[in-house]
C-alpha cells in the first residue's frame, strides 16, 4: 500500500514539472533560440568607487579667452569671456564643479536595430534612482544596437521622440526644444551577461553665467534689461547625425537675471543660450546703480558663442582715482 501511494505521489510531482517547463517554453515564444542579455547604464570605474552615474559635461572648447574694455562715464568696464574647460573646470566659490547628473533628473534611452535602423524599446530614468540598475532588459546577445539617451536637465520633463511613434533611426529626432538638452548616442554589440553602456550626456547649447564686480566703488543696488542676443526659442535635433537646426530668434534676446544685489559683487543665474555658433553676439545692460549714480545702455560686442560652452563673463567696474 505504502509503495503505490509513493509511485503516485512521485507521478504527481513528475506532471506538475513537466506542466512548468511546458508554460515556461511557451509565455515567450518569439525567444526561442534567441539568448537575451541586460544592458546596464553605465558601469563602475576601476578603482571600485561609487562612480556607476550617470554624467553629464560640456564641450569644453579651449578657445581664446574674450576680452573688451567697454566706455563706463569716467571709468571702464573691463569685460571678460572664459570658456570652462570640461574638467576641473571651477564655481564661483573655488569648488571643483562635478559633472554627475544631479539626482533625480529624468533622461530617456531609446534602442535601435545597428543593422535595420528599427525602433526597438524606449525606457524612461531618473538619475541616481533604483530604477537604473535595472538597465535596458530582453535585448539580443551577439546583436548590434544603436543607443540614444537625451534629457533637458529637468527632474520631471522630457520631450518625446518625434515624429510620434518614429519606427526609423533615420527620421527619429527630438523638436522644439527650449530646455537645457543633453544627448548621448552609442552604437554597441552586446555580450553575454552585463553589458554597460557608461553614458555621458553632451549639453547641446551654451550657458553663461555672468559676474558684475564693482569692488572699490559701492554697491550694485539695480540692474535692468540685460539681455543677451541674438538667441533662438528652441531647436530641432537629429539622432542619426547629431544634427541642431534652430528655430526663431528669441525678439530682443535672452534675459539675464540677477536674483540678488545690494553688494558689491554680484551673480547672474546661469544663461542658457539656444544658438548656433556665432561671433557677433552681443551683452547689452539697460541700465546699472552703484553707489548710487546710474549708468545706460552699456554694450559689449561681437563676442565668440561656440554652442555645448559653458562660459564665465566676468565685468569688472573701474572709476578714475
Amino acid at each position: 500500500m505504502k509503495k503505490h501511494q509513493l509511485r503516485a505521489i512521485l507521478l504527481t510531482f513528475s506532471a506538475l514539472g513537466l506542466g512548468v517547463i511546458s508554460c515556461t517554453n511557451s509565455d515567450n515564444p518569439m525567444d526561442e533560440g534567441k539568448e537575451q542579455t541586460v544592458v546596464k547604464v553605465s558601469a563602475p570605474e576601476a578603482k571600485g568607487e561609487t562612480t556607476n552615474r550617470v554624467k553629464s559635461i560640456y564641450s569644453g572648447e579651449t578657445g581664446e579667452v574674450q576680452t573688451q574694455t567697454i566706455p563706463f562715464g569716467e571709468g571702464t568696464i573691463t569685460a571678460t569671456l572664459t570658456p570652462e574647460s570640461a574638467s576641473g573646470a571651477f564655481s564661483r566659490s573655488g569648488v571643483s564643479t562635478q559633472n554627475d547628473l544631479q539626482p533625480g533628473i529624468k533622461y530617456k534611452i531609446v534602442v535601435y536595430d545597428s543593422a535595420t535602423g528599427a525602433f526597438v524599446t524606449e525606457k524612461d530614468f531618473y538619475s541616481q534612482s533604483y530604477e537604473e540598475q535595472s538597465g535596458v532588459q530582453g535585448l539580443e546577445t551577439g546583436k548590434a544596437y544603436t543607443f540614444v539617451a537625451y534629457s533637458i536637465n529637468s527632474t520631471s520633463d522630457n520631450p518625446s521622440v518625434s515624429p510620434s511613434g518614429a519606427s526609423s533611426f533615420t527620421n527619429a529626432g527630438l523638436t522644439n526644444v527650449s530646455g537645457d538638452l543633453m544627448f548621448f548616442r552609442r552604437d554597441m554589440t552586446l555580450s553575454n551577461g552585463n553589458n554597460f553602456l557608461g553614458i555621458v550626456l553632451k549639453h547641446q547649447y551654451s550657458e553663461i553665467t555672468t559676474k558684475l564686480d564693482a569692488t572699490g566703488i559701492g554697491n550694485i543696488t539695480a540692474v535692468s534689461n540685460v539681455t543677451i542676443y541674438p538667441t533662438n526659442s528652441s531647436a530641432n535635433l537629429n539622432f542619426s547625425d547629431n544634427n541642431i537646426t534652430y528655430n526663431g530668434q528669441t525678439p530682443g534676446g535672452t534675459p539675464v537675471v540677477f536674483p540678488s544685489l545690494n553688494s558689491s559683487v554680484v551673480y547672474s543665474t546661469p544663461t542658457l543660450l539656444i544658438s548656433p555658433l556665432t561671433t557677433t553676439a552681443e551683452l547689452n545692460i539697460g541700465s546699472i546703480t552703484i553707489a548710487g549714480k546710474t549708468k545706460t545702455n552699456i554694450k559689449m560686442s561681437n563676442v565668440k558663442i561656440t554652442p555645448g560652452t559653458r562660459y564665465n563673463l566676468n565685468l569688472n567696474f573701474a572709476t578714475p582715482k
